[in-house]
């Protein structure tokens, strides 16, 4: 029996702190892999799945080394091949970026094991993504269809400074050139790396 967690409109370190990490892990979507590198070290395995290659080849030549047990392959996930199955499938903020939901839907559950779950955040909104705004019922039909056998959905509004947020990542990312906004994404990991390590060590 499989099951997924689909949590909408809140955020994704509490969501993660509050539901803990298995053993074997694969994270789809993982940008700066904030998670990873946070997490990576309560399982065994972590697999990281990111489709923006130039991010990917940054991180593995700055940080991943570090990391044994953490593996960031740049792929698209819908194409994406691995002989393991997982205990855990995390996706945060990256189901609304899929065009073809049923086969992402479809194949995280394919990659996870018997009882194995899956914790999926987006947020269920119509000005964000592609499309992707769901009702209760629809999600869990979605879910299910697709081979889960538990489906929980958490609808957690968001904070006015979450709003806030997303409109100054969507701002920033029409305004910007590619290659400065790649800077600016790499500024970022830094400032959260430097603010991670600076309270585990407190």
């Amino acid at each position: 029996m499989t099951g997924v967690f689909i949590i909408t409109h809140t955020h994704r370190i509490l969501v993660i702190r509050v539901l803990g990490i298995g053993e074997a892990v694969m994270e789809i979507g993982s940008g700066l892999c904030t998670l990873a590198f946070s997490f990576s070290d309560r399982a065994n395995s972590f697999v990281s799945v990111e489709i923006a290659a130039d991010v990917v080849d940054f991180l593995n030549e700055n940080y991943a080394f570090g990391y044994g047990n953490l593996k960031i392959v740049p792929a698209d996930f819908l194409q994406y091949k691995d002989e393991r199955r997982f205990d855990i499938f995390l996706s945060t903020d990256t189901l609304e970026h899929i065009s073809d939901v049923d086969g992402f839907v479809r194949k995280s559950c394919y990659f996870l094991k018997e009882h194995g779950k899956a914790i999926i955040v987006f947020p269920n909104i119509l000005s964000h993504g592609i499309r992707h705004y769901y009702k209760g019922r629809e999600l869990i039909q979605l879910f299910q269809d697709s081979g889960y056998s538990d489906v929980c959905v958490f609808n957690v509004r968001p904070a006015s400074y979450v709003k806030w947020i997303y409109r100054s990542f969507l701002f920033t990312r029409k305004t910007l050139e590619k290659r400065a906004y790649t800077e600016l994404r790499k500024h970022i990991y830094q400032s959260e790396k430097q603010h991670t390590c600076s309270g585990t060590t407190a």
